[in-house]
């Protein structure tokens, strides 16, 4: 850890207090053009030297943010034995101990990807010969440069925040030590690649004769890159025997004259629980054969249809029964409701129905789990012949 992070009580404590009244935060459309407007009367580095001053006492926090273990279990130690496990542990803080080198090394490249942010803004340093500052960075260093160009002018779509971070993790990847790998895939993944992944037994050597490696993955201190690594190759990073160090290197987000927020302690947690919940939905979704959960949602529907201009014996449920509300809660989960106007259904198709985005008419958001228990109910409400069968 960076002998130069401070805690998050320390960031408050040296915070400036210019004002008590609090002034909503302009947009990043409108901040930007108020940048290029004191770039145009002011100049370059009276502009950057008026930020720098006004932030002067702005610390930046270092961190490296441990999944496994911690958050999530070993799960090599559900397998082993004390002796096996203490062997285990002794390796993982020898890793870690790696991880940690790594971590400073990505604040060293941070430091140096936003010093030459602070050189162009100051009119030091020509936004055209960015990427020669950075040999160790080919098409990252390239793409950065034109990125940060076009943000100058103006004219950019997109921030050139992601690909400085890309040179950040080629300096770190750059001076890596021995026993780690740099952008590898290993097969147990889903085809996500790990930044590290620094090796702590092989051919077999580890307790319980197995390999084991630490992933190391590099991101920025913001809602939407910490936790990131939670959703990647499906969740499969933190659920591996092979993998009992599962980290993230975090660093302060770079710094382009309009103080790119970084994330208190309480707002990291909520973004892991974020990835954690967007990961469990996604775990949720590659078990599920959509084509039959199609079928069987608008089989559902039709058979709906039916009994309503049959009988409507559904519908006088909801007005003579027990238990009716929650079947009425699944049709609604179904995006089905009664039109009293049209004495007819008024449903919603599959794909609006399906996508993470639907909001049913009770003004409820389901997920996975939540839809497919509606699909079963609305069965077992109408008694289909053999019944429903669960995913």
């Amino acid at each position: 850890m960076s002998p130069h992070k401070h805690t998050h009580a320390d960031k408050k404590a040296n915070t400036p207090q210019a004002s008590q009244t609090h002034q909503p935060s302009p947009s990043p459309r409108s901040a930007q053009a108020m940048l290029l407007q004191l770039q145009k009367t002011a100049g370059n580095r009276a502009v950057s030297q008026l930020f720098r001053a006004s932030h002067a006492q702005k610390t930046i926090q270092r961190q490296l943010l441990e999944y496994v273990p911690g958050k999530y279990p070993v799960e090599a130690h559900k397998t082993l034995d004390d002796d096996e496990i203490a062997e285990l542990d002794a390796l993982t803080a020898t890793a870690r101990a790696t991880a940690k080198d790594i971590d400073t090394t990505v604040e060293a490249g941070r430091d140096e990807v936003q010093g030459v942010i602070d050189q162009v803004m100051d009119g030091d340093l020509s936004a055209t010969e960015v990427a020669a500052q950075f040999p160790y960075s080919n098409g990252h260093a390239r793409n950065f440069q034109n990125k940060l160009l076009d943000l100058i002018s103006g004219q950019g779509t997109m921030h050139p925040s992601a690909s400085g971070g890309y040179v950040i993790e080629d300096y770190a990847s750059a001076n890596a030590g021995g026993g780690v790998s740099v952008q590898t895939t290993p097969q147990n993944l889903r085809k996500s690649r790990p930044d590290f992944m620094i090796t702590m037994a092989e051919d077999q050597t580890g307790p319980g004769g197995r390999d084991y490696d630490a992933l190391l993955d590099v991101t920025s201190n913001s809602a939407s890159s910490v936790g990131h690594i939670l959703t990647k190759g499906g969740g499969s990073w933190v659920k591996r025997v092979q993998y009992p160090y599962v980290a993230e290197s975090v660093y302060a987000p770079l710094d382009f004259g309009n103080e790119r927020k970084e994330l208190s302690e309480e707002e990291q947690a909520a973004a892991i629980e974020r990835a954690r919940e967007k990961a469990a939905e996604r775990e949720e979704l590659a078990k599920i054969n959509i084509e039959k959960l199609k079928q069987d949602f608008k089989s559902a529907v039709s058979l709906v249809e039916d009994d309503l201009t049959s009988k409507g014996k559904l519908y006088k449920q909801f007005h003579s029964k027990r238990g009716v509300p929650r079947l009425l809660h699944s049709l609604t989960i179904l995006g089905i409701m009664y039109n009293s106007n049209t004495e007819k259904l008024d449903t919603t198709p599959f794909d609006v129905w399906f996508s993470s985005d639907y909001v049913a008419p009770s003004g409820q958001t389901p997920g996975i789990g939540e839809k497919k228990d509606a699909v079963k109910a609305v069965y077992s409400a109408l008694k289909i012949s053999g019944g429903y069968k669960p995913y």
